[in-house]
């Protein structure tokens, strides 16, 4: 190079000023870079808060937040009972499983709104509902509940819509109430027993102390695996979503001790081959990413059931209504045709 011909001063001079420039030019496109990191985040940070807004607008999607009270099966305390009801038309009534509540059926109910009278609720022990520790959480007193709470809110022959442990229920109060349900819609119902660990029923008595014990970052990180378990679809699964589920666990030891209770529903023994000589017309439904209930309980239920039908999807997982809520809305509609 011509500038290697100079004096050594100013060659090194010349030298200097070049990688000078370079140094200047490298750290300006690292920080042109980083700031374009920066905007990308701020970007899908802002998509997310966008999509959270409208994916979980409880009061747009379900309608208004609203209590109603009904009396345990003792009649010895008061239950206060929150739903959530929008639409018109004939009802609908979707219940949820064990650790859920309403809300996770947002993208569903809008759906059947323009059709039906959507409503939707927390059983006891779940959700926004009273969560009594007299309470014994079981298959019976769960069913029990679900009679009181159609009769309550004055749902005419409604049909049902109902997830995992929802299912089981509303099938047991359809063996003692035939002509309560128009049909049900079982979404994954966990109606079978031997998937219950049986070392988690001793856990029952001991949920408070549980709860205690874990702090809340580590209750968080337990809920979070376990919706993880339940939703195929990974870009459903934000931060806003994780809030929702979490927060009856995140204020109430109570949450905790009903959501251990009701693993003794799930392992009832008599399920499912009590469903025998269920008169109501149903359908079970299941997606094939289900990690919770196996194709051969919702088979074995089938077979048991007769009438029925099982009707599966190919990607979904255990909640169906999340991961593929329009392909609910088709299958419901297809049964309430043939009613």
């Amino acid at each position: 190079m011509l500038f290697l011909d100079a004096p050594l001063p100013t060659s090194w001079l010349i030298l200097s000023i070049a990688l000078g420039i370079g140094l200047l030019l490298g750290v300006g496109y690292g920080f042109w870079r980083w700031r374009q990191h920066l905007d990308a985040e701020e970007a899908r940070l802002q998509a997310q808060i966008a999509k959270d807004s409208h994916d979980l607008d409880l009061d747009a999607r379900l309608g208004e937040a609203r209590f109603v009270t009904i009396r345990d099966r003792s009649d010895a305390l008061d239950l206060e009972i929150s739903y959530r009801q929008c639409g018109h038309g004939e009802d609908l009534l979707l219940l949820h499983g064990i650790g859920a509540s309403k809300m996770i059926y947002r993208r569903l109910a809008p759906l059947m709104s323009a059709k039906y009278r959507v409503t939707c609720f927390d059983f006891p022990g779940f959700g926004q509902s009273s969560k009594p520790r007299e309470l014994n959480y079981d298959l019976d007193e769960q069913a029990e509940h679900l009679v009181k709470i159609v009769e309550a809110l004055e749902l005419k022959n409604p049909l049902i819509v109902a997830s995992s442990m929802g299912g089981a229920i509303c099938l047991a109060a359809a063996l003692k109430h035939p002509d309560l349900f128009r049909g049900i819609v079982a979404l994954a119902p966990a109606t079978d027993p031997t998937r219950i660990p049986i070392s988690l029923l001793p856990l029952a008595k001991h949920g408070e102390a549980i709860h205690k014990f874990h702090s809340e970052k580590m209750r968080a990180t337990i809920v979070r695996t376990v919706v993880s378990q339940v939703i195929a679809r990974r870009e459903l699964i934000t931060p806003g979503l994780l809030a929702l589920y979490f927060e009856p666990f995140r204020r109430s030891e109570l949450a905790s001790a009903a959501f251990l209770k009701a693993f003794r529903l799930l392992a009832d023994r008599r399920m499912p081959s009590m469903f025998r000589e269920l008169k109501t017309p149903l359908v079970i439904l299941r997606g094939l990413r289900d990690r919770l209930v196996k194709q051969s309980s919702v088979e074995d239920l089938r077979r048991i059931v007769t009438h029925s039908q099982l009707v599966t999807h190919p990607t979904g997982g255990h909640h169906l209504m999340e991961d593929e809520p329009e392909f609910v809305a088709e299958e419901v509609g297809k049964f309430a045709s043939r009613l």
